[in-house]
């Protein structure tokens, strides 16, 4: 055994480790070490465990790995600079368990015949240069103990064949966002019920999401965002109560938010930004009290009155309602959200005074109400927000001029405040 983890190694692997015939376990990642790892060490035939993450080695695998280190059962190459293509003789390591390639500059085509690899559990290539289609999925069907599926950020282009629905079951993260990947979504994917991370963002996908998807009861991320997918949100995904996080935005998803999604009671960032939804904000949603990273709705087409429901919200940072077209005053209930620090109800038709509840929101950063029909005077108790640095109140009805003495007051108070949107501009 040779474990010399996190412990600040600098330069070469020298080449008298190839010398240690009777090595079963190397374990240098974690260092600073540069150059190429010596050839000769991928003899030794007994190596089980090969691990050399987090370097700053470089150069290729040797083509014949797979012959050479037959009792291979992991292989931890992650970030670093290795270059040239994921050797097809892997496939002969059939004890392989994990493989972690991501993080590296590999280019050429998925390694062929990985369903081969019937021990295998873990296969990390993401963050590379790959290119090919996704038929690879097809074989990996064979590897009845695989859990992880991680692709992202590499060229694999084509529509997702519908094999993937034959996966195994003990798959629990597929990671494939960030690719050339087009068509529809497999209807066949609600068959992985032990999914807990879906990650499909930022590809070319079109077509609906099939209602199948709230068969997967397991399921804690869900990332769709960045394509092109249509229709209505299916009310199926409701049934994803142990959902923690849902991004959705960017795409061009149109009809009304599903009530159902008030069952999703662990939510903690809801992402529906840039769609074209319509209909009101959903009570049922805004009483989800976990969420509390963000709540981003801006860029649709909702329309009706801000439920009171929103102070509900009481955990929340980030509340964007932005570019709708939202009407009526702004709910008192909204003091209750004491950890806001960015709010933005810009370009959307509320009215009335800006609510003396803002002024219990002591942690806002970020107070965006502009392009609105908001009237009366600017409020006073905007000198208390002391932590503001960014304060938008154009394109308003409001009558009256900060005075000098509040404004410089203000200004005092909020020593990073970078912007105060010039009063002229609030004249009607």
């Amino acid at each position: 055994m040779l474990s010399v983890t996190e412990n600040g190694l600098q330069g070469e692997i020298p080449d008298t480790l190839s010398k240690l015939r009777g090595l079963r376990f190397v374990a240098l990642a974690y260092n600073q070490l540069t150059g190429e790892i010596p050839p000769a060490i991928f003899n030794i035939s007994g190596i089980v465990t090969f691990a050399a993450g987090v370097n700053q080695l470089r150069g290729s695998i040797p083509p014949y790995i797979g012959d050479t280190l037959p009792s291979l059962t992991h292989l931890h190459l992650r970030s670093n600079l290795f270059t040239g293509v994921i050797p097809r003789s892997l496939s002969n390591a059939s004890r392989l368990q994990k493989i972690y390639f991501d993080h590296n500059s590999f280019h050429g085509p998925m390694p062929a015949n990985l369903g081969r690899l019937n021990a295998l559990k873990r296969m990390f290539v993401g963050f590379n240069q790959l290119r090919d289609d996704f038929s690879f999925i097809t074989s990996l069907t064979n590897c009845s103990r695989l859990e992880i599926i991680g692709v992202d950020f590499n060229f694999l282009e084509g529509p997702l064949p519908d094999s993937i629905g034959n996966l195994s079951n003990s798959v629990i993260v597929i990671s494939m966002s960030s690719n050339p990947m087009f068509g529809t979504i497999p209807p066949g994917i609600g068959n992985l019920f032990n999914l807990s991370f879906l990650g499909l963002a930022n590809n070319s996908l079109s077509g609906r999401v099939p209602s199948s998807i709230g068969a997967l009861h397991n399921l804690h991320v869900l990332e769709l965002s960045g394509n092109m997918l249509t229709g209505e949100i299916p009310s199926s995904i409701g049934n994803l109560t142990l959902l923690n996080r849902l991004y959705l935005r960017f795409n061009d998803f149109y009809g009304e938010i599903p009530q159902s999604l008030g069952n999703c009671r662990q939510l903690i960032k809801l992402e529906f930004s840039n769609n074209k939804l319509s209909g009101s904000i959903p009570e049922e949603v805004l009483s989800l009290s976990t969420i509390s990273i963000i709540f981003n709705l801006a860029h649709n087409q909702l329309s009706g009155s801000l439920p009171s429901q929103v102070g509900s919200l009481a955990n929340l940072v980030e509340l964007d309602l932005s570019y709708n077209k939202l009407t009526g005053p702004i709910p008192s209930s909204i003091s209750k959200c004491l950890l806001l620090e960015r709010l933005s109800l810009a370009v959307n038709s509320f009215d009335g005074e800006i609510p003396p509840a803002l002024g219990a929101l002591r942690g806002l950063q970020e107070l965006d109400v502009s392009h609105n029909d908001f009237s009366g005077k600017i409020p006073s108790f905007l000198i208390q927000l002391t932590d503001l640095n960014y304060l938008n109140l154009s394109l308003n009805k409001l009558k009256e001029k900060f005075q000098s003495k509040e404004y410089f007051s203000m200004l005092v108070r909020c020593p990073s405040l970078r912007i105060v949107i010039s009063v002229e501009v609030l004249q009607h």
